[in-house]
């Protein structure tokens, strides 16, 4: 019997580890790809999960080197999810992207062209928002971002094959970096956190919604041949921060305590001392899930016809 198979670039990541754990359930041959060995435990020794380590040349990582060494054959279809970070190396944000972003980028478009893998891009909504942030690495981040997905364009105009970039919001979930990492500590501890007066709210997306969204979309690449790449921004809809800290609480089963401080002065000492986490709090975003909704109906009408 055939089986699919899904490549992950960045299996160390949150997306990359909540992608294999989705996919595993659906028995599908799995292999993540690392930069270094440091690899979650429950991935060792399972029969359709591969943990491969790559150092990228100028043209390849490798996938079809791997795929041969593993000798999988009769695949029914072949998918890479590109959900890898940059690595941390250059001396400025604008190196770091460059190379770890558009670079890198290129390099597995022209890998998933030589096995005729369906590619998923995992981009950012920081692509659409670059030329109006202040703060220089997020800037330089969602131009790096942009600048990938006009790659993209250029690569699958050039050659038959399917690409999909998706802009996804700041993503939460059990698990999750950042900011979302900081209130599980402080709702495990029992600690208050200062956000009832907040009341800005900004586009968010949830893990589950997330590895959802990639299952459908790689379900429509498998069945259709659309050879061209396509963005689209995603999200569950807009929150304010004590929303999002509701539903990670009701997660983790745990009870959130919150306070009041004055959202003025909250944003100044954040505007002063972490611009970035301003910027995700306070800057007004907003996604429509038109375009992608779309997108999603016309291939399902498109199947049942």
């Amino acid at each position: 019997m055939k089986k699919k198979l899904l490549i992950v670039a960045g299996a160390n990541g949150f997306l990359g580890r909540s992608l294999i754990e989705n996919y595993n359930k659906k028995g599908t041959y799995i292999i993540g790809l690392t930069r270094n060995q440091i690899l979650d435990p429950r991935y060792y020794n399972h029969k359709n999960i591969f943990l491969k380590t790559y150092q990228h040349s100028k043209h390849s990582l490798g996938i079809p080197e791997i795929i041969d060494d593993l000798n999988l054959k009769s695949l029914s279809s072949i998918t890479i999810v590109n959900a890898a970070g940059p690595a941390h190396k250059k001396k400025t944000y604008k190196d770091m992207y460059n190379d770890g972003i558009i670079r890198f980028t290129e390099i597995i478009a022209n890998d998933s062209l030589k096995i005729n893998a369906n590619l998923i891009n995992i981009s950012s909504i920081s692509a659409r928002e670059s030329v109006n942030n202040n703060a220089n690495r997020i800037k330089e981040y969602g131009l790096a971002k942009f600048k990938a997905e006009k790659l993209l364009d250029e690569v699958f105009r050039n050659n038959k094959g399917n690409a999909i970039s998706l802009r996804f919001p700041a993503v939460w979930g059990i698990g999750a970096p950042g900011s979302f990492a900081i209130i599980q500590k402080a709702i495990n501890k029992k600690l208050p956190l200062p956000i009832t007066s907040i009341r800005a709210k900004r586009a968010y997306i949830n893990i589950k919604s997330v590895t959802g969204i990639i299952y459908n979309l790689d379900k429509i690449c498998q069945e259709h041949s659309f050879d061209k790449h396509l963005s689209f921004e995603v999200s569950d809809g807009d929150f304010t921060l004590l929303e999002i800290a509701e539903m990670i609480s009701e997660e983790m089963q745990e009870k959130l305590r919150h306070f009041t401080i004055s959202e003025y002065l909250i944003k100044i000492t954040l505007k002063v001392l972490m611009p970035t986490l301003y910027l995700q709090i306070f800057e007004e975003l907003s996604i429509c899930n038109t375009e992608y909704k779309t997108f999603l109906e016309y291939y399902k009408l498109k199947q049942v016809k």
